[in-house]
């Protein structure tokens, strides 16, 4: 019955997601090979509009609300703790490329994306990885809707970049940081004394 009806109705999206929770276990080899025929899909749709940008739609590339909650439902289903497994490690692939090859903009785009950064850091946090994908987007993201330095009369972000990573990656310089905050403390405690 819920079949036939297009758009699945919401009310009925919590009762199926709780009968395939149940049923995946009973059947994995099957359910792994339905997400990832399934994800081959997504990614080969992705291929197709990044070829072919005209085709794409308003989304350019981006994956729709269906396609979002696909990938949410597999990595419910499937084990995201395993480092290797058929399903989840194309998911963190198809992630990662949608983060990395789609473009932002427009608000709409940042707010698929930021979905997509959390579930991907979700997952990899899981097995303890590090999910660059994810940095590389916000980074793209803040640049995309900050304006424009020039304009503002500032330097540009190249430079104020290079200073940020300059001072932020300096060797200790958590250390330095810590123990000069100390110092300031401890100096104006002994002024007060």
């Amino acid at each position: 019955m819920l079949a036939g009806h297009q758009p699945t109705p919401t009310a009925h999206l919590d009762i199926l997601t709780t009968t395939l929770l149940q049923l995946t276990p009973e059947v994995p080899f099957y359910a792994a090979t339905v997400a990832r025929t399934r994800i081959e899909k997504l990614h080969d749709r992705l291929v197709t509009h990044l070829a072919d940008p005209l085709s794409a739609g308003p989304l350019l590339g981006w994956p729709g609300a269906r396609q979002l909650l696909q990938l949410r439902l597999f990595s419910c289903l499937f084990p995201i703790s395993d480092k290797r497994h058929p399903v989840t490690s194309p998911l963190a692939l198809i992630c990662g490329k949608y983060l990395m090859q789609c473009a932002v903009t427009q608000p709409y785009h940042a707010a698929i994306g930021l979905l997509l950064a959390g579930m991907a850091l979700h997952n990899a946090a899981a097995v303890a990885r590090f999910c660059p994908e994810v940095v590389n987007y916000l980074v793209a993201t803040l640049r995309a809707f900050v304006p424009a330095a020039a304009s503002l009369g500032l330097k540009t972000a190249a430079a104020a970049a290079a200073d940020l990573s300059s001072d932020m990656f300096s060797p200790g310089v958590l250390l330095l940081r810590c123990c000069s905050s100390k110092q300031q403390k401890g100096s104006k405690q002994h002024g007060k004394k």
